[in-house]
């Protein structure tokens, strides 16, 4: 590495003259070495801060794709929650309902014949024929 600097040293002593034989040759080529090696220094840390950037907003996307998905879960169970619920009611309905037509058959079947006169065979055919529906 020396003998290279001294190699350089000589053009470069021609060209700074004075200066070079006052600091020395081998001065001036450690000062453009630490020069460079800074600067090749800085360089590197601006590319590291840039990928640092760079990690930190794919961080930040990540975080907000995760709240994103958070939100849209919390949703879809609400959603769910309330199709559950209007199932229910409906359920409960329909039992209601259900119940309802029991009673209506139950006091029409109770009933004795001579209340429906001709019309009992008929209508006792017709509530055979709900009953199996339900």
């Amino acid at each position: 590495m020396i003998g290279i600097l001294k190699i350089i040293a000589a053009p470069v002593a021609s060209l700074f003259g004075r200066a070079a034989n006052r600091f020395g040759i081998l001065n001036i080529l450690l000062i453009a070495a630490a020069v460079a090696f800074a600067w090749l220094s800085i360089d590197r840390i601006r590319d590291q801060a840039a990928d640092m950037q760079a990690l930190e907003s794919r961080a930040v996307n990540a975080e907000q794709s995760a709240v994103d998905a958070q939100a849209a879960l919390k949703l879809e169970r609400e959603t769910h929650a309330a199709e559950m619920e209007a199932l229910r009611v409906e359920r409960d309905a329909e039992k209601a309902r259900a119940a309802d037509a029991r009673e209506i058959i139950d006091a029409i079947r109770s009933a004795p014949d001579s209340d429906d006169a001709p019309v009992a065979p008929v209508l006792s055919d017709a509530l055979d024929a709900l009953r199996e529906r339900q």
